[in-house]
């Protein structure tokens, strides 16, 4: 992966934001390197980048782009890129290109102009997004605190991301600008309520996020969760947190009926239950002789239970064929037959049904596979257990 170049040369703070040089590229640099930052954005939508990508070994640069335009104009397509970029949970190869583009931008227009802030910002949202906080952090600061970045509401939420565990304090005033900035934007309403949360503000959490769920236009589960944290710290507000942990649980659920390959969803699921089963027990504690307060506690165990079971197949099959990529193990009849295990019991029957084909064209004479495709073809229909051992070979 590309890393940025610069180092402690690069590392930002207040004085050297407030001193910025103007920016010394030329114009068909400039028409490049927007060129390059635009075309981040329309592969990021699902169009093709490389025909799109300027040489910049190429002294004369791209002169296709017609009128030149400034380098601040490419860096802020490249940010609206980077912005994607963040977002993405899975980093497949894509991501990794469209990484190393944003890198590769950056160090060219820091190359020409080595205080250039938003150069600099976008090293920093690339150091954070493969997990170099300490390298990124003041990079972030410095464009917060200078005057092109002061009034960016998304660096701010960024930066108070970042103080939330450490410094609360520090964060909710991020949270607090980026209110003012965008103030119909839930994301920096659900920052300030975390950080009320971490300093004991129950009452200003609950408003703080009862204020994103408002502004919410895409059902986030997380506010949710947010709500019925917050909720959970005020006496006799059991059942309204439960209420909140409830609805994030539905939310996910549903998307997981929409998505079910999308294994990041059953992690939200997992947290999302186990915040539940906290709302309940608080409430037991109150009402234990309530049955209809026993019975959800018991439901909701329950179903946390399964979902570990869930969550434990879809890892167990990942693992199954991550192996399988190698030569030597993709012709494996065991793992063959335990990834058509794993899927029937993911439900996914019709892939469980083609991997058995292909074990059974290996291996024409391997009962353990014969008994698992009778059996989800429906000619036997055995218990759970059973299943298990069909699947494995097992007595």
């Amino acid at each position: 992966m590309a890393e940025f170049r610069g180092g402690a040369n690069f590392r930002g703070n207040e004085s050297v934001a407030s001193g910025m040089s103007t920016n010394s590229m030329n114009h068909r640099i400039a028409s490049c390197v927007t060129t390059l930052a635009f075309s981040l954005v329309v592969f990021l939508a699902g169009g093709s980048l490389q025909a799109q990508v300027p040489d910049f070994s190429n002294p004369e640069g791209d002169q296709s782009a017609g009128t030149a335009i400034t380098d601040d104009e490419a860096l802020d397509g490249t940010i609206l890129a980077i912005e994607e970029l963040a977002k993405a949970r899975m980093k497949d190869k894509a991501w990794e290109d469209s990484y190393k583009r944003a890198a590769n931008l950056s160090n060219k227009v820091l190359e020409r102009d080595p205080y250039n802030i938003k150069a600099r910002y976008i090293q920093g949202r690339l150091a954070l997004m493969t997990n170099r906080p300490r390298e990124g952090l003041p990079l972030i600061e410095a464009y917060v605190n200078s005057p092109i970045g002061a009034r960016d509401a998304t660096a701010r939420i960024l930066l108070g991301d970042l103080y939330l565990v450490s410094y609360p304090e520090h964060a909710l005033t991020q949270y607090r600008e980026a209110c003012e900035i965008k103030d119909n934007d839930p994301e920096p309403f659900i920052g300030r309520a975390k950080a009320n949360i971490k300093l004991n503000r129950a009452e200003d959490a609950v408003a703080d996020a009862q204020t994103a769920i408002r502004n919410d236009r895409e059902k986030n589960a997380s506010y949710r969760q947010v709500l019925a944290e917050a909720l959970l710290m005020l006496p006799d507000q059991q059942g309204q947190a439960a209420e909140a942990a409830r609805e994030a649980v539905e939310i996910t659920e549903r998307r997981i009926r929409e998505n079910p390959g999308d294994v990041y969803l059953f992690n939200d699921l997992k947290s999302e239950y186990e915040l539940l089963v906290q709302c309940y027990s608080k409430m037991y504690e109150k009402q234990k002789n309530n049955p209809e307060v026993v019975v959800n506690v018991i439901r909701t165990i329950q179903d946390q239970a399964d979902l570990q079971r869930l969550i434990a197949y879809h890892n167990a099959l990942t693992m199954v064929q991550e192996a399988r990529k190698g030569k030597e193990m993709q012709g494996s009849a065991a793992l063959m037959l335990e990834e058509a295990r794993l899927n029937r019991l993911l439900g996914k029957n019709d892939r469980a049904v083609e991997v058995l084909d292909e074990l059974l064209k290996v291996d024409p004479g391997n009962d353990a596979a014969r008994e698992l495709r009778g059996i989800i073809n429906g000619s036997t229909t055995p218990p759970a257990d059973n299943l298990s051992a069909a699947g494995t070979g097992n007595p």
